[in-house]
Order: C-alpha cells, then structure tokens, then sequence
C-alpha cells in the first residue's frame, strides 16, 4: 500500500513538472524598456539567461514553432528592436543560413549592406555608395529575378556605361579638357566643358585650319564617336579621336573668336 502512495506521488510530481515546463515553454515573458523596446537577455550556449518580466506581455508559439508576440493591455506598444553593431564578416542583422550576408552599422547614420562578407552598397548621410564593380541591372520581365537585358554601371573613373548585357555606351565627364596645339592666337575652352561635352574658343582665327584638344582625366576605353560643329560661322567642321585627344580640322579658316563644340561617347 505505502509503495502504491509514493509511486501515485511520484508520477503526480512528474506531471506536474512537466506541465510546468509546457506552460514555460509556449507562454513565456518579455520585457519591454520605458520606450517599448523588448529586452531579450542573452547568455552562455548552454546557459539559461535571467528571466525578466514587464507588464505581464506574453510571447506564444505557434504550431510550427514561430514566436508570437502579444501585448497585454496596458503595456508599451514597442517601436523599436534594436542590436549590436556588427561587423561586414559578422552583419549585425543576418540569416542562419548565411551569416556573413545582412547589414552592419558602419557609424552614425551608416549603414552597409554586405554579400559574403563583402561590402555591396552603404547608405550615409544623402549617399548611397556601391562598389566599383558593382551594376544597376533590369530584368526584361515584371519580376526582379527574370533575366537581365540592360544596364548601367561605372565604366571608369567618371564614366557611366548604359545599354545591353554585352555592348553600350560610356559617358565620361571626368576632367576639363585643355587646348594641346592648334587653333588661332589665345584659343580657351569654355568653362564647365567636359570630355563629353564642351566647346572651345578658336582666339584671333583667320588662318587656323585644326586644332588639338586633350581630354584629361581617364583615357576612354576605346576612341569615341565625336561630332562638332561651328557655332558662329557655320564652317564645316570634322574630327577625328584617339582615347585621350580630339582633333578639328576644316578645309576653310574658322573666323576670329568662333566657338566650336563637340559631343563625344565612346562604346563601354
């Protein structure tokens, strides 16, 4: 008899226990700071972390295991979840699967977006900032994942490229291009000019037939397609290009001060 008692006792605090343990389980208690934000305590792998209550705010697990969060009535509504800083190997808001891809705080008002542990685009102050590599792709169909058909990307150092997966167009607007030979007496080039566009001053004219302009900056990666003209008088004007230079000629002499423009672009 005294056997059948404590055996009772024994399975009684057994499932008490393990009710216990249930109800701990998939009712557990969050806290919440005096701006709303939950305070989760982490501790040691292993280790259990020291239990903090606030305003009774229940966290409830669903059938597959996912946390739910409801909030009593009367307690905070939370506005914020906030972690530590991280880093571009270890982003502070990652994925189980791929801890080395998510987002770091890089400072005040910066964060970075990293692929692999590797800094794809950052956001700070009025800038977002990609990597040299890096492209502005569109997919040919409604979905982001389709195929890619154009894009645009940094070509070279003040240079965008635009057009298809394989050819395109480079604009560079890199430097202000500067007279090399040729033209009239004190020839100039327009301020503002760029190698993509600008204009120049041919001086005292009369007797220049050609004239040399360098485009400064970053060498096109091939000779651009250039057209010009002659602002003033009208003179035909035609060019010919290397990476680096421009070169007007006309079979007539420009007049005193004509201004001559040009528009160039090379392929990417």
């Amino acid at each position: 008899m005294k056997f059948r008692l404590l055996l009772a006792a024994l399975v009684a605090v057994y499932a008490a226990t393990v009710y216990a343990q249930t109800r701990t389980w998939f009712t557990a208690v969050i806290p919440f700071d005096a701006t709303g934000n939950p305070k989760f305590a982490v501790a040691a792998t292993g280790a259990q972390g020291t239990p903090r209550t606030l305003a009774n705010t229940p966290v409830n697990f669903d059938a597959s295991g996912f946390p739910k969060f409801v909030l009593a009535a009367g307690t905070a509504t939370p506005t914020a979840i906030t972690t530590g800083d991280g880093t571009c190997a270890a982003p502070a808001w990652a994925f189980t699967s791929d801890t080395t891809t998510g987002f770091f705080r890089n400072g005040s008002g910066d964060l970075i977006y990293c692929a692999g542990s590797v800094g794809e685009f950052r956001m700070v102050a009025n800038n977002i900032v990609v990597r040299g590599s890096s492209a502005y792709e569109w997919s040919s169909t409604s979905d982001a994942v389709g195929s890619v058909d154009t894009v645009m990307k940094r070509g070279i150092a003040g240079g965008v490229s635009v057009g298809g997966t394989t050819i395109g167009s480079l604009f560079k607007a890199d430097a202000l291009p500067t007279v090399s030979s040729g033209f009239g007496g004190s020839p100039s080039i327009t301020a503002l000019s760029t190698p993509l566009a600008g204009s120049v001053n041919v001086g005292t004219g009369g007797v220049a037939t050609s004239g040399v302009i360098n485009f400064n900056g970053t060498a096109f990666p091939s000779a651009p397609f250039c057209i010009a003209d002659s602002t003033t008088s009208n003179i035909t004007t035609r060019v010919s290009t290397t990476t680096t230079q421009l070169t007007l000629t006309t079979t007539t002499a420009w007049s005193a001060s004509d201004v001559l423009t040009w528009l160039c672009i090379s392929s990417k």
